[in-house]
């Protein structure tokens, strides 16, 4: 069992539950990898938390699990009292795109359409009316200081300015929880820091639960926990080891 992440109990309600959850990969050679091993985590509305740790501990696969891109070995995910596991393909896809929100280090933004458009299509995709997304992405991209750039493409834009984009984006479909992997691992310092004020701001404002993977230590002292996965256990650290937790080496997981 993980050690205490210092999560409230578990409420079915909660935007994001994991109980007792494992991942297990096959290596090279056959044998089983544990990644996750009983990872418990609540995170409720309007809370931040911050997931720090080695390269190849898994941070990013605990993301991908709790927002539902992976699937536990065993354990249980649920968003908002909603169980993973119970869900076929198409819900699965469907709860994604409506409930959860994601941001990655590298935006993935659609090249050939306008900011403008790339936040809309999360909401037509749901099925909103294209007036009322329109309205919408306006409003978040107003909120993330891109009014004057709505209508240019990516290739337009500035790394900090498309990742901006990317965080309208994730919040187009007003999600409870919002998944951040490294979102400003690929940006420059003072851009790193408006990102995070924005992303911050944001999810304020909309009272949405983020999780975010980083090793920044100036992003990860902005949130409620810093949490550490190391060798598969994921806890919760003092503060006076966050800054050197958060500022482990950079990568991939």
């Amino acid at each position: 069992m993980s050690e205490s992440t210092g999560a409230a109990p578990v409420h079915e309600a909660s935007p994001i539950v994991a109980e007792q959850v494992e991942r297990t990969f096959e290596g090279a050679t056959g044998d089983p990898i544990r990644v996750l091993r009983g990872v418990d985590l609540v995170v409720e509305r309007g809370e931040t938390v911050s997931i720090v740790g080695p390269s190849g501990a898994g941070k990013s696969t605990l993301l991908h699990v709790l927002g539902g891109l992976d699937l536990p070995t065993s354990g249980r995910i649920s968003l908002g009292g909603r169980d993973l596991s119970r869900m076929s393909d198409q819900e699965l896809a469907r709860v994604r795109n409506e409930y959860v929100g994601f941001v990655f280090q590298f935006h993935h933004l659609l090249r050939d359409f306008t900011a403008l458009e790339n936040v809309m299509m999360p909401q037509i995709i749901a099925g909103a009316d294209r007036s009322r997304a329109r309205d919408r992405s306006l409003e978040l991209l107003d909120q993330v200081g891109l009014s004057a750039r709505v209508e240019h493409r990516p290739a337009k834009l500035s790394g900090g300015e498309q990742q901006r984009v990317a965080v309208a984006r994730a919040l187009a479909n007003e999600p409870p929880a919002l998944l951040a992997d490294e979102p400003s691992g690929n940006l420059d310092r003072e851009t790193s820091e408006r990102l995070h004020k924005v992303l911050f701001d944001l999810v304020k404002h909309h009272d949405t639960a983020l999780v975010v993977v980083t090793h920044n230590t100036s992003l990860a002292e902005r949130t409620d926990r810093v949490l550490e996965l190391r060798d598969g256990i994921l806890r919760r650290i003092s503060a006076s080891d966050e800054g050197s937790k958060a500022a482990g080496e950079p990568g991939d997981d």
